[in-house]
């Protein structure tokens, strides 16, 4: 999957820390809230769901009741086995790579969910994962992929005057904001520059690969338009709704899922069920 299998498993070792993510700020939520918009009327009783990168099953536990059957993946045991211990009377987790998981049998999903891995996978890793993830995808079928555009993790990070974190302590207490040089590489290269387990790409990257893939897109999303989490986190009632209002607003623009730090892709597998 991952050009560092180890490090991924090792980032994503704390499944209590994985539950609270969605609960930790109204910024931070942001995330699961617009996720949740944008995939839930794909998800019906009619429908079979696989989830790549389930996690301790956060979305398992708002959809598994919704849909026929719901399948868990993820590379990392722990949640796994946090996922199958909150007693789903109608999902199940396996440990599983997205990019080769020949254990699922070809066209056994109506809709396909891959919300972790491109975060983690270089371009010719996200190819794979993609192939993989249309093979499992039944004719007709729904596809989402969420990844982490370059552009929208470094607006945030000056918008919210993030340190380096790799940074010596001095230089981290008197400066080392971004931008900065060694920050701009990162986005340029695609690879985060303190934690390279995470990889970056753009809208149009992710589109690019779903057309050389065969795929038709059909909507590509910021998902968390966050440029300061501390205004977000600090708005009275009646602001918040406005920007929830706002940023479910701007779900339908393409144009603006570059300058999220999360982004959405959904597309359609095209073919007879």
């Amino acid at each position: 999957m991952s050009s560092d299998q180890d490090a991924v498993r090792l980032r994503y070792a704390d499944p209590a820390k994985e539950e609270a993510r969605h609960s930790r700020s109204r910024a931070d939520g942001m995330e699961f809230l617009m996720t949740r918009k944008l995939l839930e009327p794909f998800i019906t009783p009619e429908t079979d769901v696989v989830e790549f990168g389930c996690a301790s099953g956060y979305y398992a536990g708002l959809w598994q009741e919704r849909s026929r059957c719901y399948l868990g993946v993820d590379l990392t045991p722990e949640n796994v086995e946090y996922f199958n211990s909150r007693g789903f009377a109608n999902a199940r987790a396996q440990v599983g790579d997205a990019a080769h998981c020949p254990e699922i049998p070809s066209g056994s999903f109506d809709v396909v969910l891959c919300l972790g891995p491109m975060y983690h996978l270089p371009p010719e890793g996200r190819a794979r994962a993609m192939a993989e993830m249309i093979r499992i995808c039944k004719p007709g079928g729904t596809l989402a992929f969420a990844y982490i555009p370059n552009a929208g993790v470094m607006l945030w990070a000056v918008a919210n005057r993030i340190r380096r974190k790799e940074l010596p302590w001095r230089k981290r207490r008197h400066g080392g904001f971004y931008p900065n040089r060694k920050g701009n590489e990162s986005i340029f290269s695609g690879v985060n520059d303190s934690n390279p387990c995470f990889l970056f790409t753009m809208p149009e990257e992710m589109e690019a690969l779903a057309k050389q893939h065969g795929l038709r897109v059909v909507q590509n999303a910021g998902v968390d338009i966050k440029p300061n989490m501390d205004q977000i986190n600090h708005m009275n009632e009646e602001q918040y709704a406005c920007w929830l209002e706002l940023a479910e607003y701007l779900l339908q623009f393409p144009s603006v899922a570059g300058a999220a730090g999360h982004a959405l892709m959904i597309c359609a597998k095209e073919g007879a069920g």
